[in-house]
């Protein structure tokens, strides 16, 4: 899957995620502070493209050894809490907002999007590495797929639009 479609799918989820910060008395406006909104927002951002961090390789060597290990350590189910510590290390550091742990979760929630998102295209995505260096694929959808990803850009506009429709998903 692309990365637009990684990261809108990342703030996508980030909207949709449980909001622990609403006032329990019901007597204030619920939602998230302005500043852990963004600590989320940007956990998500961040760990649902994280897991392509492996294209740095291309730097390294030559592209078809790049192929090879392309989607699989940082694609793999194993690694998720691994690489999720990153995102929310930063921002939990940058914004001291949102408490690490809970900032870990939505890390890890965000590339485990990632990754059911890569398994669903024909490339192929080793879930199971180091155990297994099958690709495991569904074949559902092509790399870039405008009508997925024009999807999910109208659910987060009409989010935006109509920011009272979202509790009927709570």
């Amino acid at each position: 899957m692309d990365n637009i479609t990684h990261a809108l799918t990342g703030v996508l989820a980030g909207r949709l995620l449980p909001d622990d910060t609403a006032d329990p008395s019901g007597k204030g406006a619920p939602g998230r502070s302005p500043k852990t909104g963004r600590a989320v927002f940007w956990t998500l951002l961040i760990s649902a493209n994280l897991p392509d961090i492996d294209v740095v390789a291309n730097l390294f060597v030559d592209p078809l050894t790049s192929l090879a290990y392309h989607r699989s350590f940082t694609h793999s189910f194993l690694a998720i809490p691994l690489l999720a510590l990153a995102p929310a290390f930063i921002v939990h550091l940058v914004s001291a907002r949102g408490g690490f742990g809970r900032l870990w979760i939505y890390a890890m929630i965000g590339i485990l999007t990632h990754i059911l998102l890569d398994l669903i295209t024909p490339y192929g995505t080793q879930v199971l590495y180091p155990v297994s260096d099958t690709r495991f694929s569904l074949d559902w959808m092509f790399i870039i797929d405008p009508w997925f990803t024009g999807g999910l850009s109208l659910l987060l506009a009409l989010g935006k639009i109509f920011p009272r429709g979202r509790r009927w998903l709570g």
